[in-house]
């Protein structure tokens, strides 16, 4: 879909405009980055870089979405800062591995990522949790919502975002430390997030197919930090003391917090 081609910004901008007099709210563009184009029949070389013309192409759509809904936004996939000129918001990455740790470390600043979560993947959500970010849902390749199609697994991202938003301040807010700060044994993946005030939290994800247990210990600052543990669909109890034996099923989650209140 060459972003020079006449027809074709023809047929999205009279998609957009189908949009919006349905009500939408806003559109993602999936993949934002364009490659090249070598149609001779194009207004344009062969292989020329098509990333200009993107940029032309969204900034004519974008101004035309706002003379019908001025509030009506974009969302692009893409971490080009040109991008950002022409869009409402963006995301750079939804598949974190391990580079994508290391990446969230060093730039935590940077809250547009997400994971992407598909049917019945657990573990996906858990993962999103222990990294700070939020989900994006792609069912029965896009064709049903998570609520539609898998509802088990939208109880439990409701589940999970419920425990995030009531520790907002440091699930939400915090900044992702890695594991710095915590002491975990057992096979398990585990990483620390702190908030402004001090109050952290250490998620430990078992993204295996077998229990596990481990015992773990999140270094306190201040001997006032009440401590409590989580698990999905149980309510919060307090720990006396560290370390703290957790069992996990297999790819279950669980949060142990330290707050001053």
């Amino acid at each position: 879909m060459c972003p020079a081609c006449p027809e074709w910004r023809e047929h999205y901008t009279a998609h957009v405009r189908r949009m919006i007099d349905l009500g939408v709210d806003g559109l993602e563009l999936d993949t934002f980055n364009p490659d090249w184009c070598y149609n001779p029949g194009h207004p344009h070389e062969p292989g020329v870089d098509m990333f200009p013309a993107k940029l032309d192409f969204m900034r004519k759509v974008r101004e035309a979405a706002r003379r019908l809904n001025p509030d009506f936004v974009f969302f692009a996939e893409t971490m080009s800062p040109r991008a950002r000129s022409v869009v409402d918001g963006f995301y750079p990455y939804r598949f974190p591995d391990e580079h994508g740790r290391i990446y969230r470390y060093l730039f935590p600043q940077i809250r547009e990522q997400a994971v992407l979560v598909g049917n019945y993947a657990y573990d996906q959500v858990n993962k999103a949790l222990q990294l700070g970010i939020g989900v994006e849902t792609e069912i029965w390749g896009l064709r049903k919502t998570t609520l539609d199609a898998c509802p088990e697994l939208a109880k439990y991202i409701g589940e999970v975002n419920r425990f995030k938003r009531r520790h907002r301040h440091i699930l939400m807010h915090g900044v992702f430390r890695d594991t710095l700060g915590a002491d975990v044994k057992g096979n398990i993946q585990y990483s620390v997030i702190k908030a402004a005030n001090g109050d952290r939290a250490l998620i430990l994800r078992n993204s295996t197919n077998q229990p596990v247990s481990v015992e773990a210990v999140l270094g306190t600052a201040d001997r006032r930090d009440a401590l409590r543990i989580w698990h999905p669909f149980r309510a919060e109890r307090r720990v006396r003391s560290m370390p703290v034996t957790v069992n996990l099923k297999p790819w279950q989650a669980a949060v142990v917090l330290a707050c001053r209140s």
